[in-house]
């Protein structure tokens, strides 16, 4: 097939670009903003292209039969038309010239914040409605995009959303890396009673996972949705966090904070950013505090059982397994 990849430089655009290359017999383009010889050494084609021009988005996707749309603005905190230019109007763009181009397939890399409610999700499947209150402006608008994207799937064009929760892994620029950030600066801290269980993803699930999707292209039942795409194996964050910042060597976390207290913190924070226009994001958000205290746990049975999907990585098997 003629597979474009949205995002090739990001974290899990880069992994799923070399993966398919890896595997043989498409022919891979990747969008990209500056040059990418490790990819185009895998045989890759590499698009410069800036995803919020409408006519070079829709330009990128002639040619092409199937989409994997990993491209995304992340991060809990910004300008919402920053977020908005690249997660909706860039996504709708390519909607608009998969349409026009013939594209049979579309697959949008969604997350699970589509659906958190600001309060802990324990085992929630696909039937949980998207959030009423998105607490930050990913999370509005990757409710967009995720809406729009499903909403034009038919038989002429068959759409789906995968969520893959907390991706990390060898080559995370985000997730762990602010962990040790914090956790070398002694800014860490526990955030509620250390209780909560949360589910994660290793790098190498989330592209098996939009790669178990080319074994299903014609099976009608498994398109039109969203599904959640976990290791399957929910830990104990702060006991899993503990563990892996003394394999990285750095000061154990010896603060805690209430649930409660943290989230108004962040949200006080957050008006006072906002109020006195300060450059960077806060110490603090109130998303990012109830993610890091609340319970968020989700079935993938859906994607196991329509995509064969099988996590194949423990996140408390050793870290030089899964880290390096």
């Amino acid at each position: 097939m003629r597979i474009l990849v949205t995002g090739g430089q990001g974290f899990l655009g880069g992994a799923l670009t070399r993966a398919l290359c890896r595997i043989g017999g498409h022919e891979v383009t990747a969008t990209a903003r500056r040059a990418a010889p490790d990819l185009v050494a895998l045989g890759a084609r590499i698009l410069p292209v800036d995803l919020r021009d409408r006519e070079a988005a829709i330009a990128a996707t002639a040619g092409q039969d199937l989409i994997f749309h990993t491209a995304a603005r992340a991060g809990v905190w910004g300008r919402f038309d920053d977020y908005f230019a690249i997660n909706v109007a860039a996504t709708g763009h390519l909607l608009e010239g998969a349409r026009q181009n013939g594209v049979s397939h579309f697959i949008y890399t969604s997350s699970p914040s589509v659906t958190f409610p600001g309060h802990s999700e324990v085992d929630v499947d696909e039937t949980a409605p998207y959030s009423k209150a998105p607490l930050n402006a990913y999370c509005m608008t990757k409710i967009q995009a995720e809406r729009a994207v499903l909403a034009l799937d038919s038989p002429a064009m068959r759409t789906m959303a995968l969520r893959p929760h907390l991706i990390y892994g060898p080559g995370d620029p985000h997730l762990l890396p602010r962990v040790f950030e914090a956790a070398s600066k002694r800014r860490l801290v526990r955030v509620g009673d250390g209780t909560n269980r949360v589910d994660i993803t290793h790098i190498s699930d989330a592209v098996a996972a939009h790669l178990a999707v080319l074994d299903h292209l014609n099976d009608g039942q498994a398109w039109g949705r969203p599904y959640f795409i976990t290791s399957g194996k929910p830990i104990l964050l702060w006991d899993w966090l503990t563990e892996v910042i003394a394999w990285k060597g750095l000061p154990p976390v010896r603060r805690s904070i209430p649930l409660r207290l943290a989230a108004g913190l962040g949200s006080t924070l957050e008006f006072i950013h906002r109020l006195l226009r300060l450059k960077g994001e806060p110490r603090m958000t109130r998303f990012s505090a109830l993610q890091l205290g609340c319970a968020h746990t989700y079935s993938i049975d859906a994607a196991r059982t329509l995509l064969g999907y099988q996590p194949l990585m423990d996140p408390y098997a050793p870290f030089d397994q899964q880290l390096v």
